[in-house]
């Protein structure tokens, strides 16, 4: 088995990477994780790392998270990285490993590459929405770095063929197309064991009232708002919805603004047996966010049998045909919002059952083992 380093910036923040670390280690052992943070850092940061959580304690011994660089770091692209880098060589024994894995493209693979470049190591670098929507599109001048941290990989990941479709579009150099397409895998991020271990295996039917629910902070990037007008006009029409919001609170101010109208229902953030019972409750899962790299939530909902509407040209999007487990919306446009909430519940048997049946592919399992064999061959 490949002895591997992955380089996370974002590990203590999401779900997505203690559990793609445990599970690549449960199958094929020798992965390690390295996690950068801010000198100083509070742990309230790390929302997502549960100390008596059992992937965090399994992961103790392949995870570690040093705080590498100070906050005005943040704001200087080089010093930071160089600090990293520095900091990496000071904890690991580089030669011992077989191939590196930056998780990010500006900055975890600008480390990898720089790492790879002095020691002869491959690298594989996963490209996130946050590198096309933020460094891609506003500091370009570090564009031409980030295509020759492209071309040095022997491989590159995504999480969907939109995500890929926006890079290349937008920003990747006609003469490096052809090249760059063949190192492409496009592989989905997976979900908690949980969630696919206890999918509703119940038939669903739209009663006289339906209910939406929406999982996700409270603020302006997750666009409840728009939803919130797109079913006011859908009440306007005759329709019976009720709306409800899970999650935490970002800004006290949008989330005011939300329960003005009646149908809106917040529930706070819930754990998993409490977020179960509202997923069986509802019918319909939407979230239309204006930036989203992924989305776990849209899976999360699918193996309750949800249908799901997701925003257009953003992480989701492109996982699926668009009309097998929900449809594609503007998330700028409450109309295009609540024409595919009625594409939903005018096909929603269709739906509900692609959606059980298509959620097996968010499987840790089979995500792990794709993520791996692309690592190492």
């Amino acid at each position: 088995m490949a002895k591997i380093l992955h380089i996370c910036s974002n590990y203590c923040t999401t779900k997505i990477f203690p559990n793609m670390l445990y599970k690549l280690n449960q199958k094929f052992g020798e992965n390690y994780l390295y996690c950068p943070v801010k000198y100083n850092a509070s742990e309230n940061n790390y929302s997502y790392l549960d100390k008596n959580d059992e992937i965090f304690l399994y992961n103790k011994d392949y995870a570690k998270i040093s705080p590498s660089f100070s906050k005005l770091d943040t704001m200087l692209f080089f010093p930071k990285r160089t600090r990293i880098s520095k900091d990496i060589q000071s904890m690991y024994n580089i030669n011992s490993f077989d191939v590196l894995m930056g998780h990010s493209l500006f900055t975890d693979g600008w480390v990898a590459r720089k790492l790879a470049k002095k020691y002869n190591k491959e690298y594989v670098v996963f490209i996130q929405n946050s590198d096309i929507n933020y460094f891609f599109k506003k500091m370009f001048f570090l564009r031409s770095r980030a295509i020759k941290i492209m071309r040095d990989a022997k491989a590159i990941i995504m999480c969907s063929e939109v995500v890929k479709s926006e890079l290349f579009v937008h920003y990747v150099p006609a003469k490096y197309k052809e090249e760059l397409e063949s190192k492409i895998v496009t592989i989905p991020f997976g979900i908690e064991e949980r969630f696919t271990s206890d999918i509703y295996t119940k038939e669903r039917e739209l009663k006289e009232e339906i209910n939406i629910i929406t999982v996700g902070t409270i603020d302006d990037n997750k666009n409840q708002i728009a939803v919130a007008k797109a079913i006011s006009k859908m009440l306007e029409q005759g329709y019976s919805i009720r709306y409800t919001l899970a999650g935490n609170v970002v800004s006290e101010e949008r989330l005011q603004e939300l329960c003005q109208y009646e149908f809106v229902e917040y529930v706070g953030r819930k754990n998993y047996e409490e977020l179960i019972s509202l997923y069986r409750r509802s019918d319909i899962f939407v979230l239309t966010s204006i930036f989203e790299t992924f989305g776990l939530v849209y899976a999360e909902a699918m193996s309750q049998g949800l249908p799901i509407v997701y925003s257009k040209g953003q992480g989701f999007d492109g996982i699926f045909e668009d009309g097998m487990v929900g449809y594609r919306a503007n998330a700028l446009d409450s109309d295009d919002i609540q024409k595919a909430i009625k594409k939903v519940i005018e096909n929603y048997s269709e739906l509900s059952r692609n959606a059980r049946k298509q959620v097996a592919i968010f499987d840790w399992n089979n995500v792990a083992t794709k993520y791996y064999q692309t690592i190492v061959r």
